[in-house]
């Protein structure tokens, strides 16, 4: 009899019940707090283009937009606008205008006809749906291999984890490959646990769907086969697909067994990709994964730490798990390691999630293009797996009480961010508020606040000039704000970002309102662009992301604002920042 079903064979009727109903509450709180993301945040950089993408390919059968990524969760997140709204797509004119996909995704989402927040909780509602089925399948695999109380323990860590709420309630690619990586990996654990091969076929059709999601799906097929391989080796015992099982084969012929399973799992995961191929073949597929090979060869502009590089750190990832992961989670599992001999054999969980693990993050230590803690979001649920050991380990009662002050704190402190779960930073370094001077890009600011700047000028005092140098795609008039376009470091310029909207009244404060991105001058030539700030106080910080300055009668302000506009555009606003400046400053110098 396995660890695991001894362990709940000696819970009773009673026991069980309670944990059940902690399980449906914990799974009821991350619902909920993704629920309150997905309402509370206007759209992300990227999320109009994968909608308006989606939607063309189950509209018109072609997979001709946003080709940096397969179809799969375009189709997923666009299905309930596809089945209930038909948004206008105008793709022929698009391409005559020879514009940016960012700018048809504009169109798509906030000129399409229907509204732009219809449209995106219609969008975030699949993937909502998929991150539960995470956080639920985390529990159950913790459940399977370490026992009930280790569930419910993966059930919390992973309920309250930020970076679990936002980018699995966001219309992207990011979460549902953190499922389809993480069921994989269940699947092989229960092929190893029962030996029952349907579970292999179950592992090809969840590697394929990570094919099928993400470019990336490649590093989850390598870290399967190397489960299946280490399987062999560590114990040679691994039944094959085409012999009944033999617990007393040669580790030579468990090898050429894994062999065997690992071609049947490649062969299944192909199929796979071609099912959500739409009819078009696999050339779309290899387009893009030469277009994805072709970006990262070139790198992106990233922030890590104050400096900035185009070719990216073989630090980033770690120091980004480090921040950005809830210190409970590292905690836990830097316990269950350190006391291996203790609990639970840890060899139960080393072929299905150790090395698994150790794929993932060799892999993450190679990638050039540093700009999010997502791309590691596979790796999340097999550390609050590896974490959840700990329930096997016996624990005297002061211990004990520290592991419940632990969840007490993991809960406040996903409390406390929400609903601005994307700018969740560990408390290790000192939170959101200091989250900026580590890292940028979807770990702070992806452009998701400019409702939060809407909300804000709503219920306070309008400015009689409201200068914004928004980071983003979102046309910021479409959540009521009216501004000055401030210059920004948008690598995607909008229309927006010449055009002035203001209507602001005759008398008033003047402010500044600047997204995160901007300040931290990522893509601008001169990343101190705005480094005149930091010697200000900002009188309001909308979700860790857009400061706001007041700068009514600020000669300096002014006069830097007409040395960026004359650098950075728009250039005919140099020359009124310039007058009003010298206005200020002659008011200044009268008696």
């Amino acid at each position: 009899m396995s660890t695991a079903t001894s362990q709940v064979s000696a819970v009773g009727p009673r026991e069980r019940a309670l944990a059940w109903a902690c399980a449906v509450i914990l799974l009821g709180a991350f619902a909920a707090q993704s629920v309150a993301f997905a309402r509370a945040n206007g759209q992300t950089y990227d999320e109009a283009i994968t909608l308006a993408a989606g939607y063309r390919i189950l509209h018109d059968r072609r997979d001709d937009l946003n080709v940096e990524h397969p179809p799969l969760a375009k189709m997923i997140a666009a299905a309930p606008v596809w089945l209930l709204e038909s948004p206008r797509l105008d793709v022929a004119a698009w391409r005559a205008r020879r514009e940016s996909q960012w700018v048809l995704g504009r169109e798509f989402l906030f000129a399409g006809g229907v509204p732009h927040e219809r449209l995106l909780l219609l969008g975030r509602a699949p993937m909502i749906v998929l991150s539960v089925l995470l956080v639920a399948l985390v529990g159950l695999w913790a459940h399977r291999l370490w026992g009930a109380r280790a569930g419910l323990i993966a059930l919390a860590l992973a309920a309250f984890d930020p970076n679990l709420v936002a980018h699995g309630a966001l219309i992207g690619h990011d979460g549902p490959l953190a499922l389809f990586a993480t069921f994989a990996f269940f699947c092989i654990s229960e092929l190893i646990e029962t030996r029952r091969l349907v579970w292999l076929v179950f592992a090809g059709v969840a590697v394929g769907l990570a094919l099928a999601t993400k470019y990336s799906g490649v590093v989850v097929l390598i870290a399967a086969s190397a489960a299946l391989l280490a399987r062999a080796v560590v114990s040679g015992e691994l039944r094959a697909w085409w012999s009944p099982a033999d617990p007393t084969i040669s580790r030579g012929r468990a090898l050429l067994a894994a062999a065997g399973n690992i071609a049947l799992l490649g062969g299944i995961a192909i199929v796979v990709v071609r099912a959500a191929a739409v009819g078009e073949g696999y050339g779309p597929y290899w387009d893009g994964l030469r277009a994805q090979i072709a970006h990262q060869s070139a790198g992106h502009p990233a922030y890590l730490l104050g400096e900035i590089s185009r070719s990216g750190w073989t630090s980033y990832f770690p120091i980004a798990i480090a921040v950005k992961e809830p210190p409970l989670t590292l905690v836990l599992v830097a316990v269950s390691f350190a006391m291996a001999r203790v609990g639970a054999p840890v060899s139960r969980s080393l072929a299905v999630a150790c090395v698994p693990l150790f794929v993932l993050v060799a892999s993450l230590l190679l990638v050039r293009v540093d700009i999010g803690v997502r791309y590691a979001l596979p790796v999340v649920p097999l550390l609050v797996v590896l974490a959840a050991r700990v329930a096997t380990i016996p624990a005297p009662a002061w211990l004990r009480a520290g592991l419940a002050i632990g969840f007490v704190h993991h809960a406040i402190a996903a409390a406390r961010v929400a609903p601005h779960d994307l700018a969740f930073f560990s408390d290790v370094i000192g939170g959101p508020s200091r989250g900026h001077l580590y890292l940028a890009d979807s770990n702070l600011d992806w452009g998701q606040d400019v409702r939060a700047l809407g909300q804000w000028l709503g219920s306070h005092e309008r400015p009689r000039r409201l200068y914004l140098s928004y980071f983003g795609t979102s046309p910021p008039e479409a959540y009521g704000v009216t501004y000055v376009p401030a210059p920004t470091s948008s690598p995607h310029p909008s229309a927006w970002n010449r055009t002035t909207t203001t209507t602001a009244p005759s008398r008033g404060r003047e402010l500044l309102a600047i997204s995160a991105m901007n300040v931290q001058g990522v893509f601008f030539d001169d990343p101190r662009a705005y480094a005149w700030l930091s010697e200000r106080r900002p009188v309001a910080l909308l979700g860790w992301t857009i400061a706001i300055y007041d700068i009514t009668d600020d000669a300096t302000a002014h006069r830097e604002l007409a040395r960026l506009y004359e650098r950075y555009g728009p250039r005919e606003f140099a020359a009124d920042e310039r007058a009003r400046a010298d206005s200020i400053g002659d008011r200044e110098t009268q008696p």
